[in-house]
């Protein structure tokens, strides 16, 4: 997502960066570049703390949105990019209980000779499919697929 940023400079300080759609999230630097490597660096913090938080994510707005607001007026606009997915999310475990009819069709469509599941009625959280090499496998879209 490319969320919109405002640099503002006052001439006895560094720069400082404004989201207008991360509410709370504020940087600074002494160059225009730090600015906003440190921006960048700034709102991705602040929005994992969110995600963490189970605090909702503002879909970015257009630059256009807020450019009339007199806080921002004679500042720079950028934008940063966040990839929210590529961001550390605070794992949950769950477990599923399922007809053994279903998972006998999941594990059909599951390649046999890489997975193994180590109870048969239940199928525990992703990690109970597991690929004999070592490596984690999922059927977790065909979990989703039948059980939609």
């Amino acid at each position: 997502m490319q969320y919109p940023v405002v640099i503002h400079k006052d001439s006895d300080s560094d720069y400082g960066v404004t989201f207008p759609d991360i509410p709370g999230c504020f940087s600074a630097g002494s160059t225009i570049e730090e600015t906003i490597n440190m921006a960048q660096e700034a709102a991705e913090c602040h929005i994992e703390g969110m995600l963490i938080d189970s605090e909702p994510i503002l879909t970015p707005s257009d630059i256009d949105v807020h450019k009339t607001n007199p806080d921002y007026q004679n500042g720079i606009w950028a934008l940063i990019s966040i990839d929210i997915s590529k961001l550390s999310l605070k794992s949950k475990r769950i477990n599923i209980t399922m007809p053994e009819r279903l998972v006998g069709i999941v594990l059909s469509l599951c390649p046999n000779s890489f997975f193994t599941i180590p109870t048969f009625p239940q199928l525990s959280g992703y990690s109970a499919v597991v690929n004999r090499h070592g490596k984690e496998k999922t059927c977790l879209l065909m979990l989703l697929k039948w059980a939609l």
